[in-house]
């Protein structure tokens, strides 16, 4: 039996910047070829983590690459570790993870939170619409309507926003 591993995605929960955590950033999926079952549907932004990348630098390349939003702080806690002249380790704490355990594809979100300032571009990487939405009016949207949310993204707010 062939082993499938999991996809490592570096996403955002990123908070604009000034807000005191009251506004979101979130995207419309626009992957109609690739991914039919998640395409049109509210999510966080991110992508794919490139080999040797620091999570941190692909969380900032995706957020900028999809929304066209510069990130000003990363909220969680990161450290680099240079053990070696031949290794280097970076840890961040407290990173949320979200995984499909059944699922369309084996997905892993590795999410960080963090602020961001600007107006989002309306079109981006694989993704539209992308705007500073109010967390009351995300959790709302979350719990009258689910189905308009990403899987992945709908366990984030479900286990990291309150108002």
């Amino acid at each position: 039996m062939k082993e499938e591993l999991s996809i490592p995605n570096v996403y955002g929960l990123v908070y604009k910047h000034g807000s005191n955590k009251t506004q979101i950033l979130l995207q419309e999926r626009w992957k109609p070829q690739s991914d039919k079952q998640n395409s049109g549907k509210i999510e966080l932004p991110g992508g794919k983590l490139r080999a040797f990348e620091a999570v941190t630098d692909c969380l900032t390349r995706e957020v900028q690459e999809e929304t066209g939003i510069k990130l000003t702080r990363i909220l969680d806690k990161s450290f680099r570790f240079d053990i070696s002249s031949k290794d280097a380790v970076l840890t961040v704490y407290p990173t949320i993870v979200s995984q499909y355990v059944v699922g369309p594809y084996p997905s892993l979100l590795l999410v960080i939170s963090c602020e961001g300032e600007g107006t989002p571009k309306s079109f981006g990487d694989g993704t539209k619409n992308a705007k500073w939405w109010n967390v009351t009016e995300a959790l709302a949207t979350a719990s009258s309507n689910p189905d308009l949310i990403t899987p992945l993204t709908l366990g984030v707010f479900r286990s990291q926003l309150t108002v």
